[in-house]
């Protein structure tokens, strides 16, 4: 019975083992999302950090947090 569960157990593992050779090597994930406003005022608001609390769902969540930009934007 010991006899049989090992070799069960050793083709079990050589059937993943020939299995897992066909599989993919990597895989892909993608996110994305369509925002329907026009591409200029995208631009301004994500280009730099002084209209960061205008977009970041970071400044809804914690109120009391404060946040400074300094330099060129």
């Amino acid at each position: 019975m010991l006899k049989k569960v090992a070799w069960m157990l050793v083709i079990s593992l050589l059937a993943f083992l020939v299995v897992a050779q066909f599989l993919p090597r990597e895989h892909r994930v993608q996110r994305g999302i369509f925002v329907e406003q026009p591409a200029s005022l995208v631009f301004t608001l994500l280009n730099g950090y002084s209209h960061f609390n205008e977009w970041s769902p970071w400044a809804a969540r914690d109120a009391s947090a404060r946040y400074s930009a300094s330099g060129p934007d």
